[in-house]
């Protein structure tokens, strides 16, 4: 990847989460030099945070996960979508990264990564064309994206057949579940989807078989691992299928399942097993890098608890993301009030919870909570925090929050910043949504 012109971008204060610098400019390259340190006043709040021991341990486990296993990662980009991050995942073995939109897909190409997967259909006409632009002038850029209609076949042939790029456009057909999201429904349909991209070569070549087990859900756990397991079956056998009719032609076919929150099942399935000797295993998840702790926490209990013979622990990932604040109000006896909101933390799954108390004349590193509280509510601006009536907390005291579900965290934030144990800033980290 080339990040020298993101490291050249220009902050000023109106970035949120940067201090106050007057009229000045500085250069993202800056950050690390700044001297910031997250608990001595350098910075205001709330402020988001990315743990570097954390993000190398995450990483770490999942590239000796995936070679243990005969896997591949393409991880979605959606997450982050801070190049910076991407780059850490790539240098890791990462086979490419995951995008769901042309927007994702021009930071991937401004920052200079060569692979992409677009686990989604192209139909818009404008994408479509600005694609084959891409193509045509780039021959070195590895794209593939997804169908799940003949309409999109039919109109990516017609377009692509206009450009004459010289190489074909790589497609996965997507498999769906009902009541699911995208994605062929039944055999047949897929094999027949199959059949008319293969008329339409060489302007485009089937490459693979894509499916996403996230969107299965069911009142219980076992219910959805057992709806999991028959998607991929399903899966599995299109992809035999494909193969023994010859329509599955490449050299090296994929076969993309795998986010979050079942990757373990995708590893240990048979059919999964059976495959690996024809095709490449390619997994999506996205958020184990930066992992969370609440929503991807308990997930990894549930991975633990079904897949001892992986040895996964449920350890194998740490929180990395947090985000600060101060409480700024104690109106009542019972309630504390922090100037965080819906504009800073995620709040689609769970509520964030309060993790770390920091009094700067009190602390030399932020402590675990001293008291049980509970996140009742959360404004554009303020959270509320439920405390016991006697609570030790006061105001201008500094509040770490963990949070659920990364990717809607991210997305609230255009400069995050990396530290240490010593919680010294050492790299600041955009994102591009």
């Amino acid at each position: 990847m080339n990040l020298g012109r993101l490291l050249q971008t220009r902050l000023d204060s109106t970035t949120k989460g940067l201090p106050d610098i007057g009229d000045h400019e500085f250069l993202l390259e800056d950050v690390p030099v700044m001297g910031w340190n997250v608990l001595t006043g350098d910075l205001p709040t709330p402020l988001a945070t990315l743990d570097e021991s954390a993000l190398r341990a995450n990483s770490s486990w999942m590239s000796q996960f995936i070679a243990g296993n005969q896997l591949h990662i393409c991880p979605h980009g959606k997450t982050t979508m801070a190049p910076q991050l991407f780059q850490r995942q790539l240098a890791d073995g990462a086979w490419g990264i995951t995008v769901s939109n042309m927007q994702q897909l021009r930071v991937c190409r401004k920052f200079g990564v060569s692979r992409v997967l677009m686990a989604n259909q192209l139909v818009d006409e404008h994408d479509i064309r600005e694609l084959m632009i891409i193509l045509r002038d780039d021959c070195s850029f590895d794209f593939r994206c997804l169908v799940d209609s003949m309409d999109n076949v039919h109109r990516l042939f017609a377009i692509a057949n206009e450009f004459q790029v010289g190489r074909p456009l790589q497609l996965l057909i997507e498999g769906g579940t009902q009541n699911g999201r995208t994605g062929c429904r039944s055999l047949d349909e897929a094999i027949e989807l199959a059949r008319l991209i293969d008329r339409y070569a060489p302007a485009l070549e089937l490459t693979g078989v894509e499916g996403f087990e996230g969107v299965i859900d069911s009142i219980d756990n076992k219910s959805a691992e057992a709806a999991v397991g028959r998607f991929l079956d399903y899966l599995g056998g299109l992809v035999t299928n494909l193969l023994s009719a010859g329509l599955l032609r490449t050299p090296n076919p994929l076969l993309t399942i795998g986010g979050s929150i079942y990757f373990d099942l995708v590893a240990s399935h048979p059919v999964v097993a059976l495959l690996k000797n024809r095709c490449d295993i390619v997994l999506r998840s996205g958020c184990y890098l930066t992992h969370d702790s609440l929503m991807l926490q308990d997930n990894m209990q549930r991975i633990h608890e079904r897949s001892k013979m992986l040895g996964i622990p449920a350890s194998a990932f740490r929180p990395a993301l947090k985000v600060w604040g101060v409480i700024q109000s104690i109106p009542e006896p019972g309630l504390a009030i922090l100037n965080v909101g819906k504009r800073d933390v995620s709040f689609d799954i769970h509520l964030p919870r309060a993790e770390k108390w920091f009094r700067r004349d009190l602390h030399r590193l932020p402590q675990p909570m001293p008291v049980m509280t509970t996140t009742t509510q959360i404004n554009d601006q303020h959270l509320f925090l439920e405390v016991p009536d006697h609570s030790p907390l006061r105001i201008g005291d500094m509040i770490g929050l963990g949070v659920s579900h990364p990717c809607t965290t991210f997305d609230k934030w255009r400069l995050l910043y990396v530290i240490n144990d010593d919680y010294d800033v050492t790299e600041g980290i955009l994102t591009f949504f």
